[in-house]
């Protein structure tokens, strides 16, 4: 007959430590206890504590393993205040993903936990196989659709006198300093006016945003961004070369274009994008978004760790250079 497998209960680990005792064989053991041979005497060799089988320990011995173990969670389980930090940062107000969680804790970023060690696969197996999984899956990044590569086209030059990014200054490109800025446009659906202009810092990854009304107003918003922060010296800007850009010369400040089709060139903002769609789907309507909305979503960019910046925030980073 056919059985379902299920741990050992406490009480169980006393019945068959009776039975044992009494001299009955494993066999019939696990008939008594709807069990396999298998299980029973799996159960008397991993259980054992100094050569002898003794149900307290046993259950504690096994309890231990299973706390442990890469494939069960009962180490966010047994303690209730790492469950509620994760919980908490998982969820709308952070939107940090496991990755996130279990290196700020291991990096000692998170004092509360500075005794704790945790890999992210244990909060990915937590969250997949525990009743949170409901709660908590719409939190989670969504599949990207795979980047496939396209031909060549020629490019027809449309803004005049640029400069390459292969000119631009080696501190902007090895990233050793912050006020260099990467700049681009989002948009969603096709039938909107209205886009999101996006400035972000290569060094320190900190991203400003600002919905403006039409594509040919982004560049007279970046002006005003620039003229109203007198206390901000930007470097450096790096574009791309679509038509919203043209006026860059207005900025008054060194700027460098990525070469055509090569977004890749601007890394940083192209990073921050795919971030972004967790909140700013493809179909959603950039014309129903406010600007307070738009301003959340950069504080949530702007406060969730990073890899590239050891598990720090883009703000910690910037703060710390300022």
């Amino acid at each position: 007959m056919n059985k379902s497998y299920t741990h050992f209960s406490k009480m169980e680990r006393y019945e068959l430590f009776i039975l044992k005792k009494k001299g009955y064989y494993q066999k019939d053991i696990a008939k008594v206890l709807n069990k396999s041979p298998s299980s029973i005497s799996r159960e008397l060799k991993r259980n054992l504590v100094n050569w002898e089988y003794i149900p307290d320990k046993a259950d504690h011995k096994a309890y231990v393993r299973r706390k442990y173990s890469k494939s069960y969670s009962l180490k966010i389980i047994s303690n209730l205040k790492l469950k509620e930090f994760i919980h908490t940062r998982t969820k709308s107000k952070y939107y940090w993903t496991p990755k996130m969680i279990a290196n700020r804790i291991n990096l000692g970023l998170e004092k509360e936990f500075i005794w704790i060690s945790i890999c992210f696969k244990t909060i990915y197996n937590y969250i997949n196989n525990s009743i949170y999984w409901q709660e908590l899956k719409q939190y989670m990044f969504s599949n990207m659709a795979k980047w496939s590569k396209k031909a060549k086209r020629k490019w027809k030059h449309i803004i005049p006198n640029m400069i390459s990014i292969k000119n631009r200054p080696i501190e902007a490109d090895l990233r050793k300093e912050i006020w260099h800025f990467e700049f681009d446009t989002m948009w969603s659906i096709r039938s909107d006016k209205a886009k999101i202009t996006w400035w972000i810092d290569r060094f320190s990854r900190k991203v400003f945003l600002h919905k403006v009304s039409r594509l040919n107003k982004a560049m007279k918003y970046g002006f005003k961004f620039i003229t109203n922060q007198n206390k901000w010296i930007i470097k450096t800007w790096t574009f791309d070369r679509w038509v919203e850009n043209v006026n860059y010369s207005s900025l008054n400040i060194e700027t460098f274009f990525c070469d055509a089709y090569s977004g890749w060139q601007k890394g940083s903002i192209e990073q921050a994008f795919l971030r972004l769609r967790r909140f700013i789907n493809k179909k959603s309507s950039i014309q129903m978004l406010s600007n307070y909305k738009i301003h959340k979503y950069q504080d949530l960019l702007n406060n969730m760790p990073m890899e590239c910046l050891n598990w720090k925030t883009p703000n910690e980073i910037f703060n710390e250079h300022n």
